[in-house]
């Protein structure tokens, strides 16, 4: 797949198709695939993002999702992510939050 029919294909019906694309999309695009209906698409984006650009993803209702963010995210992200469902999600967010 060229670089300039990644866009194109950011909407495909294939979740596969998608993945890759949030693989390799440049990276002003991927905040259009942050609410992918692929719970790996959302992964990869979220390992893709810039810090700053993770906090709309506290709320996905995938723990791998939020984890990510707990893993990368800043301050913002993880003071919501302190009292997330998931005890990994929560601890990872309050050690990352405590060394802020």
């Amino acid at each position: 797949m060229t670089p300039d029919v990644l866009p194109i294909a950011m909407n495909d019906a294939d979740p596969q198709v998608r993945r890759e694309v949030a693989r390799r999309i440049k990276p002003e695009f991927l905040p259009g695939m942050m609410h992918d209906p692929d719970t790996l698409v959302r992964v990869t984006v979220a390992e893709r993002l810039e810090p700053q650009q993770l906090t709309p993803l506290v709320a996905d209702e995938d723990l791998r999702v939020r984890f990510v963010v707990a893993e990368r995210g800043m301050a913002e992200a993880l003071s919501k992510l302190i009292d997330d469902p998931d005890p990994e999600v929560r601890r990872v967010a309050r050690q990352r939050y405590e060394q802020e």
